[in-house]
Parts: C-alpha cells; structure tokens; sequence
C-alpha cells in the first residue's frame, strides 16, 4: 500500500480543474442533433429509425416534434436522413427537466423555393 502512495504521489493527477481547464472532446462523441429545416422535407425516415421514439413527423401542420430528454443520441437518424438535413455536432446535451416536445417548424417547399430566387 506504501508502495502505491510513494508512487502517486510523484504522478501527474487524472482529472483537471473543470470550470478552469476544459478537456478536449473525443472524435466519436455523440452531442446533440441538430435539425437544418430549409433541407428537411418531412420523409418520415428519421422517425421510423429512431429506436427511442424521440422524434415524430407531423405533415399537417409542418412541424418535427422532438424529444430531447428522450433521444439516445445514437445517430440512426442522421444516418438514414437522405437530404442530410440532421447532424450531430459534438456539443454536450444540457441537463434540464422539461419533458415536452420541442416542435420545428418546417417552412413548405413553395417558401423554400421563393427564398432562393
């Protein structure tokens, strides 16, 4: 036991001085989704990917109802996504306790459309 205390002692300590030093995030880290609506077109193949039921497409109104206490961040639905219009960037999910959905608005094709010319 003396023996494992001497040579701690001499070593550098694991953990940093969090608020102060931040630590580099890894290449693999799973963040939180984000949602570029101009690329959306409502196809439904984020919702049926989604393992966790975080994500549900409502075409009357135009609008992607998220879960984000809900999602898994497991990316199924970035990969599946055909216009690329999900990503996941590599920034922590903040911790919260609001439970509801948080609705995207999805502008229609022929506002998509009047904004590129």
């Amino acid at each position: 036991m003396l023996k494992y205390t001497i040579k701690n002692i001499f070593k550098k300590p694991s953990t940093v001085k969090y608020p102060y030093e931040k630590r580099d995030t890894p290449d693999d880290f799973r963040g939180q989704i984000v949602i570029d609506v101009d690329k959306c077109t409502l196809c439904h193949f984020c919702e049926m990917q989604c393992a966790a039921n975080a994500i549900e497409i409502d075409k009357e109104n135009n609008a992607i109802k998220y879960k984000i206490m809900k999602c898994i961040a497991c990316g199924e639905c970035v990969d599946e996504c055909p216009t690329e219009a999900m990503k996941i960037v590599p920034q922590p999910r903040k911790s919260g306790y609001d439970k509801s959905w948080k609705i995207i608005k999805v502008p229609r094709l022929e506002e998509k459309l009047e904004r590129k010319v």
